[in-house]
């Protein structure tokens, strides 16, 4: 087999696979999509998320040294204000990130 051809087979098996877990995936999410399980991962995730991210954010900021963790809290704080004043969490997630990242380039 000549390589382009060998790369051709490569590509098209790569497709089919990929295709196929993603639809596997929709098939078996539709017979459990109205369990009782779903509906509180459905409810219980957004928060848990959010909450894992925010400790993140948190756990690499030093306090101890200017700018003492401002950009981090400040970009948080925004990003709950934009969520709650909105509730749209890209436009939440975007100033959040855009406040962070100004502060950090201008104070630290």
């Amino acid at each position: 087999m000549t390589g382009s051809l060998y790369i051709l087979c490569a590509i098209l098996v790569i497709t089919g696979v990929t295709f196929a877990l993603r639809g596997l995936l929709f098939v078996a999410l539709r017979r459990v999509a109205d369990s009782d399980i779903m509906r509180y991962f459905g409810v219980a995730m957004p928060g848990g998320v959010m909450l894992i991210l925010v400790f993140y954010t948190v756990s690499s900021t030093d306090f101890s040294h200017s700018p003492y963790g401002l950009p981090s809290i400040a970009g948080i704080a925004a990003t709950s204000a934009v969520y709650h004043w909105r509730r749209n969490p890209l436009l939440a997630i975007v100033v959040g990130t855009g406040i962070f990242l100004v502060l950090n380039r201008t104070l630290g």
